[in-house]
């Protein structure tokens, strides 16, 4: 398991096992999974949009919003990027309301894509692609 630090601070405790010290680091990541102090769990959410961003802005540039028809942008929607967002739900869930609202907008974006409809309100987008919002998902 590689440990990684989210601020180049000073390390607070060492550790010695068998012999080998082990520095203390205030978060590890452990199968894609960022386990820090802070129980809001905002640092791993905050990961998990960056690689559903970067995913859309692939998919975004590898088939035109326009050219593709939207069954397929669907199909690759919730192939692709769902299980990025929904990996390991259970354990690392978000509890601040800020990190739930940018899952959202995530989303919101992401159905304005799929549909190529920039008009139209969230709630009818989610409708007409017959998803959740990302909150209920989640639970």
């Amino acid at each position: 398991m590689r440990y990684h630090g989210p601020r180049s601070t000073p390390l607070c405790f060492n550790y010695s096992f068998l012999g080998s010290t082990i520095e203390y680091q205030e978060s590890c990541k452990d199968l894609r999974v960022l386990f820090t102090e802070d129980p809001s769990w905002s640092l791993q959410t905050r990961n998990v949009l960056q690689r559903a961003y970067s995913t859309l802005a692939f998919l975004r540039r590898a088939f035109s919003s326009s050219h593709t028809p939207t069954d397929v942008k669907h199909k690759l929607y919730l192939s692709l990027i769902i299980p990025i967002i929904t990996y390991c739900s259970p354990v690392w869930r978000p509890s601040l309301v800020s990190d739930f609202v940018a899952l959202e907008r995530f989303q919101r974006r992401a159905t304005k894509y799929i549909l190529h409809d920039y008009t139209s309100d969230y709630r009818t987008r989610l409708s007409t692609l017959n998803l959740l919002p990302l909150m209920y998902r989640l639970e």
